[in-house]
């Protein structure tokens, strides 16, 4: 009886190779990290100051400010977000047995990130959202509410406003990102930003 031994030494064998391709695409995702940390960081610190105005007088002056570290493209792998104001309760549906709410943001709310740019520049690239309540009776005599009168047996409206940036600043320079307009009390609200580089 002839017995035939070579497929199955065949088979061994190739069991025995190491994973050379999953081996390599291991030590590849591993080493972009290290990459990725070898790269130089750079501290940077960014002045927001959201102003509102009506008219021409200016009524409200908010500063906000943020540290991070330089992106290195193609990522933006030091990005920053900043977020302060209230979550409040809305009601979505209400019966006889239960009461439904889910809670909103109220605020500001602001996203950057900041890259090496041409000419000693940096290019900033973020947006800034910003949102308030105001009751319906309010909203009517185009007038901005406080959060007690906003609290009434009727739902308020939310305001809200958004404004994406791109912008090139240098170090030490102040410029303006955005400027938006409330559709409902006509402020104008605009936003200053300062990069600094942390020595």
């Amino acid at each position: 009886m002839r017995i035939v031994r070579a497929p199955l030494v065949a088979l061994l064998a190739l069991l025995s190779v190491p994973p050379v391709y999953s081996q390599e695409k291991q030590a590849a995702a591993s080493a972009e990290p290290r990459a990725q940390a070898d790269l130089p960081q750079t501290p940077l610190k960014l002045q927001f100051v959201l102003e509102e105005y009506d008219g021409t007088k200016k009524i409200a002056s908010m500063p906000y400010t943020m540290s991070l570290t330089l992106s290195h493209p193609p990522h933006a792998d030091a990005g920053e977000s900043l977020k302060a104001g209230i979550r409040f309760p809305v009601t979505t549906s209400a019966d006889r047995n239960a009461t439904q709410q889910q809670y909103i943001d109220i605020g500001t709310s602001i996203h950057c990130w900041v890259w090496q740019w041409s000419d000693g520049r940096y290019l900033l690239s973020g947006s800034v959202e910003e949102s308030s309540l105001v009751p319906r009776n309010a909203a009517s005599d185009s007038k901005e509410g406080n959060l007690s009168e906003a609290n009434s047996n009727a739902e308020p409206l939310i305001r809200e406003t958004l404004g994406a940036f791109s912008i090139a600043l240098r170090e030490g320079q102040t410029q303006e990102a955005a400027s938006l307009t409330d559709p409902i009390t006509g402020h104008v609200i605009k936003v200053e930003v300062t990069l600094s580089v942390m020595k």
